[in-house]
């Protein structure tokens, strides 16, 4: 059992205790950006569990950041580190560090008791979009939600319709102002999505799954149908998010999962996301299990040579502003070869951009494909 003991520690002085302990940080804990060492030292007595810690946020298996958010629009932001046989919350406020040493399954029980427990069971999944639509149909909920807003602040009763000009300006609303208070801001946390929404190419796609009906007219209305209305309706009911993205070493390549759980006061909702966005129904008790699976560690990261280190994590840290899945090694290729064969997540050996069994793109290299988790027992497919 670890010491239970929160260390406050300034984070310039991480790396120095690091080397006075003997300790050198690895290529994934180079994305907690911590300053090279200078000449601060542990004086006295060092206190007990010291090292372990220093050894689990310098030599992390896996850092997952979660961010979650509360039906009354209160925020927590946190980082569990898994290190060999250890695990830590993390935090960094304004250059303090404190990190509170806590048992794996303390800490998965921690964050699955912020979502409602439902006896909702668990299901296949029901719903797959492109994030590009998924990103479209939260755009479209904040819009509903401001225009509500507006309403009862101003004391009127409209019937605002839905447009797409109207989609698009809460899109850019979203890009511009970031508050996580709306789903839209929150999702692109979450995700560390950066691309363009693309809302013509969102918009028929929800179209053809029948959520939407549009007119030809550009920037016109657009009428939300049945399917649509039932799923912004289960959003804007009263519910918590929580959104996970865990950072490991897989194959030699830094990977990135991602995945948000939606709980409101009758069925959780977990949504898996990479290159699409799958939506399961989940029961409470198999919640502990797929946080357990994003907390998992991977392999050994190992250690950047000293003269790359510096530039390498100033541009390519999840914590900084450049997408996670764009850190690569700088021995392996950023991009898989058009003719070299590659296995998709359902299994079959493919040569070209899509697979031939399930229809999936091909993932580049920087986005190493993990297997996708099982909603009934929560392990990744792989393993069952």
């Amino acid at each position: 059992m670890m010491d239970k003991k929160t260390f406050v520690l300034q984070k310039a002085t991480i790396r120095s205790i690091g080397n006075q302990l003997g300790i050198e940080v690895n290529r994934l804990g180079d994305l907690l950006q911590f300053p090279e060492a200078g000449n601060e030292t542990v004086t006295g007595e060092q206190p007990d569990g010291l090292k372990t810690v220093i050894e689990t946020v310098l030599q992390p298996r896996n850092i997952s950041s979660i961010t979650l958010l509360f039906p009354d629009n209160s925020i927590l932001w946190t980082t569990e580190i898994t290190g060999k046989g250890q695990s830590v919350l993390y935090g960094d406020n304004m250059g303090e560090v404190s990190i509170k040493p806590m048992e794996k399954g303390e800490a998965i029980n921690i964050f699955a008791s912020y979502l409602n427990e439902s006896t909702a069971a668990s299901g296949k999944a029901t719903l797959s979009l492109s994030m590009n639509a998924l990103f479209v149909l939260l755009a479209i909920n904040d819009y509903r939600r401001r225009v509500g807003l507006y309403h009862l602040l101003s004391h009127t009763v409209g019937d605002d319709p839905l447009t797409v000009t109207g989609i698009q300006k809460e899109i850019d609303r979203a890009v511009d102002h970031q508050d996580l208070r709306w789903l839209l801001p929150f999702f692109f946390e979450v995700t560390g999505y950066e691309k363009a929404i693309d809302l013509p190419l969102a918009i028929k796609e929800l179209e053809e799954s029948g959520f939407l009906n549009h007119g030809t007219e550009p920037g016109g209305s657009v009428e939300i149908a049945c399917p649509g209305s039932h799923f912004l309706n289960e959003l804007s009911r009263n519910h918590t998010f929580c959104g996970i993205q865990s950072y490991f070493y897989h194959k030699g390549a830094l990977t990135v999962l991602r995945g948000a759980f939606l709980a409101t006061d009758q069925s959780i909702t977990f949504i898996e996301m990479d290159t699409e966005a799958r939506f399961s129904s989940v029961a409470f008790d198999q919640v502990p299990k797929i946080i357990n699976n994003l907390f998992s560690p991977g392999e050994d990261p190992g250690f950047a040579p000293r003269e790359e280190s510096d530039e390498k994590v100033e541009a390519a840290s999840p914590f900084a502003d450049k997408p996670a899945e764009e850190i690569m090694p700088e021995d392996q290729e950023t991009a898989t070869d058009a003719n070299e064969p590659w296995e998709c997540i359902c299994g079959k050996i493919n040569t070209g951009e899509f697979c031939g069994s399930c229809g999936k793109q091909r993932i580049p290299r920087t986005q190493t494909a993990i297997p996708s988790f099982c909603h009934h027992c929560g392990a990744p497919l792989a393993q069952i």
